[in-house]
């Protein structure tokens, strides 16, 4: 989602690329769950992605059916967006079926590449369930069948529970790293 200022320029691709990665958890689902088991997990991706799908059509003129035109209205110098019941009806509805077309297109992007990459979604999700966090590195290591080179999250709490109901063991062993 863009600043509430815009205080920097992002390209068409980058804010596609964008609605992309939000429609990402909805189709994931749908994908792994089936059509009929979605949750309200990605409600507030999808209500970003509706946003900035609104601001790509009406704001920043990206929206070749629209035309290079700002939908929006000065009013005390604050910009706002003109309401739609402000516009003709053939307006309005050029605006609402040019939204959703963007939005679709997201989805079907977002499913196309989930569905190519299903294997590596699949191990990225696993390694998220055993690790909960990823570094970009580690990201690159699970999809290419890699193995992550540290303990677990449980490994490291099993390892601090142990410490502390035996801790004659555990100077023992750090005894023992030492020679």
């Amino acid at each position: 989602m863009l600043p509430e200022k815009d205080e920097y320029q992002m390209t068409k691709g980058q804010l596609l690329a964008a609605l992309d990665v939000m429609m990402g958890g909805r189709v994931a689902e749908e994908l792994i769950f089936g059509e009929d088991a979605v949750t309200t997990g990605a409600a507030d991706d999808l209500k970003k992605a509706s946003q900035l799908a609104v601001q790509m059509v009406k704001v920043f003129g990206m929206s070749d059916k629209v035309g290079l035109r700002d939908f929006t209205a000065e009013d005390n110098s604050n910009s706002a967006l003109i309401k739609m019941s402000d516009l003709s009806p053939q307006t309005a509805e050029a605006i609402d079926k040019e939204i959703n077309q963007v939005l679709q297109d997201s989805y079907h992007r977002a499913k196309d590449i989930l569905t190519k990459h299903r294997k590596e979604h699949q191990l990225l999700a696993e390694a998220l369930l055993e690790y909960e966090t990823l570094s970009a590195e580690e990201v690159k290591q699970v999809i290419t069948g890699k193995k992550i080179k540290r303990p677990t999250p449980a490994a490291v709490k099993r390892s601090n529970e142990n410490r502390h109901q035996h801790p004659l063991v555990h100077i023992h062993i750090l005894e023992e790293g030492r020679k």
